[in-house]
């Protein structure tokens, strides 16, 4: 699916996963969804071409993670 972007729940935090949709939320409508092992998002009605807007919501959500990892990556 083109819409769909998986993240591993072993290298993405859930407050980075939120505070990304959120900032996120005027360029798309994302829902989320949880297994065990993934975050499961959707994206639908872009703004911008889908496949670019997940790839900049990776991004974002990276760099989240890590901010939130504080002294981690310092």
């Amino acid at each position: 699916m083109k819409n769909k972007l998986l993240l591993n729940k072993e290298l993405y935090n859930n407050d980075a996963v939120r505070k990304t949709m959120k900032a996120f939320s005027a360029l798309a409508e994302i829902s989320l969804s949880e297994t065990d092992k993934y975050y499961e998002l959707i994206f639908r009605d872009c703004k911008v071409n889908t496949i670019q807007t997940i790839r900049e919501f990776e991004n974002y959500v990276l760099i989240e993670t890590i901010q939130s990892a504080g002294d981690l990556y310092a």
